[in-house]
């Protein structure tokens, strides 16, 4: 899991628990660390109830412009699977906040984005 914003490299990893409660205070952590962004609009990908699905085409264009939470995964992981739905009510929790947007990406399907 990673905290993409504008004006930073890599990322920020999150190393927390992996529950709702936790998730949101993190988020609430970094959106309070920056002022708010006056730029245009990002031209992100069409969210579905909240969650953005990168892809190797969309992942690098969109992430160096304003702020994304993006959680990395296998569909096959044990680990992945049991965060899939909280990773999902985030995204829904979030689902009408301009300032950042949630996202997964696919590394078995998606891996040059994955290896960035």
């Amino acid at each position: 899991l990673k905290f993409f914003a504008k004006g930073t490299e890599g990322g920020v990893k999150y190393r927390g628990p992996r529950d709702l409660a936790s998730l949101e205070k993190f988020m609430a952590e970094q959106l309070g660390t920056e002022e708010p962004e006056s730029d245009k609009p990002v031209d992100t990908p069409r969210p579905v109830t909240g969650l953005i699905e990168f892809t190797d085409a969309t992942f690098r264009s969109t992430t160096v412009k304003g702020k994304h939470f993006v959680k990395f995964y296998a569909p096959w992981c044990g680990h992945c699977q049991r965060m899939a739905p909280t990773w999902d009510a985030l995204a829904r929790s979030f689902e009408h906040e301009n300032s950042v947007t949630i996202g997964k990406l696919d590394c078995t399907q998606h891996k040059d984005a994955c290896q960035e």
